[in-house]
């Protein structure tokens, strides 16, 4: 496109200069007697309609130059030329509920994490008949957190295209505690050691332990928009690069029924990495306001995993401090289903669920883990979000 400013300057040296001909052409041939350039006494005569009083219309019979007829008499009826004003935008109107040109958005959401690995300890009585444990594995359970995610972005209406740049950080933390109340009750700590995991039981043993978990998002990409003929629906993929930072931290305090300490442990893991990234969304226009929507994305994140486990114990368990490194490649899916509305000109509100799926991502050896390890991490949960546009 050319810049306005140089397009203007070209018109106004143009016309100039198609004046300038022109004056000089009609000064060169116009009346002798000076009259004015392009003078109707030198133009040929042209056949016209003659206008016949009796008749009340014109005669197109009649031939030669004659004069108009006069302002009160009759003349023919005037019809303006239709003029749509759309024709000369060049750009089609989006549809509601999309923000055009620069917008940017607030989004608040209570997730909730969901770990398919994250058995804290097990619990139980011991029947001493039977030397038999009748125990229950106790999961970190989470509720849902809130977090805050933050969208901003330029359209060009020509291509209906743009650019998008989305920042989400959660943190979340969760518990699991147990206190024996009778001789016969105990706990065994989910430890991450390769020994038989220690056996404490008897009023007062207690374990408390904890789960946090912490996760920064980046998404950055490029989109094209699409809308049906009668704009009822609309359509946007996208390509862009998603980069992800997680961590996770587990600790874990043992103490036996004599008030000792049995084990003292911290687990860490760190994931940082990169990928391509792929979305697609499709809208439901209702009415001038309002719109159904549903969005999805797929994701591969390439990058390194990093974890450190401290332990200090008693007894025959010995302290231990391990360091893990490796390349992991993790996956991520997710889909959200919502509506928007639009209340203002420049202002859009929506309200959807969110579920997302990681995988390859949190897991980490666990003696008490009775299932199969899929280092899943998922969540679900609440998108309420504003944007604004300009």
């Amino acid at each position: 496109m050319h810049a306005p400013k140089r397009t203007a300057v070209w018109g106004v040296a143009i016309a100039i200069g198609w004046g300038l001909t022109v004056a000089v052409a009609a000064t060169t041939f116009g009346a002798d007697n000076g009259s004015s350039w392009l003078a109707p006494a030198r133009l040929p005569p042209v056949a016209m309609p003659a206008y016949d009083p009796a008749a009340a219309n014109y005669s197109s019979t009649a031939t030669g130059l004659v004069a108009p007829p006069a302002i009160d008499g009759p003349s023919a009826p005037f019809e303006p030329a239709s003029f749509d004003p759309d024709e000369t935008i060049g750009v089609r109107p989006l549809p509601p509920t999309v923000p055009p040109l620069w917008f940017a958005g607030a989004e608040f959401l209570m997730i909730r994490p969901i770990l398919s690995d994250a058995i804290a300890f097990l619990s139980g009585t011991l029947d001493p008949n039977t030397n038999q444990l009748n125990g229950t594995l106790t999961t970190f359970d989470y509720n849902y957190e809130p977090s805050a995610r933050a969208v901003f972005g330029y359209r060009w209406p020509e291509t209906m295209g743009g650019v998008q740049f989305t920042y989400w950080h959660l943190a979340a933390r969760t518990e699991a505690d147990f206190t024996s109340t009778q001789p016969d009750d105990g706990y065994i700590p989910n430890a991450y050691i390769p020994f038989t995991p220690v056996a404490v039981g008897g009023p007062g043993a207690s374990i408390e332990t904890a789960l946090r978990l912490r996760l920064d998002l980046y998404d950055m990409e490029y989109f094209r928009s699409f809308v049906s003929d009668d704009d009822s629906w609309y359509a946007r993929s996208s390509i862009g690069v998603r980069i992800a930072n997680f961590g996770q931290r587990t600790s874990m305090l043992a103490i036996d029924d004599m008030g000792s300490l049995v084990l003292d442990q911290t687990i860490g893991l760190g994931f940082t990495g990169a990928g391509p990234r792929l979305a697609l969304e499709g809208r439901r226009i209702l009415g001038s306001t309002a719109a159904l929507y549903v969005r999805g994305s797929y994701a591969l994140v390439i990058g390194q995993r990093d974890a450190h486990v401290d332990t200090t114990s008693t007894g025959q368990v010995p302290a231990i401090n391990l360091d893990e490194r490796s390349a992991r490649a993790v996956t991520v899916g997710d889909v959200e289903l919502g509506a928007a509305w639009q209340p203002l000109e420049h202002c859009v509100l929506s309200v959807g669920w969110i579920l997302q799926g990681w995988t390859n991502l949190n897991g980490f050896q666990q003696n008490l883990n009775l299932a199969n390890n899929a280092n899943i991490l998922a969540f679900d949960g609440l998108s309420v979000r504003a944007e604004v546009n300009w």
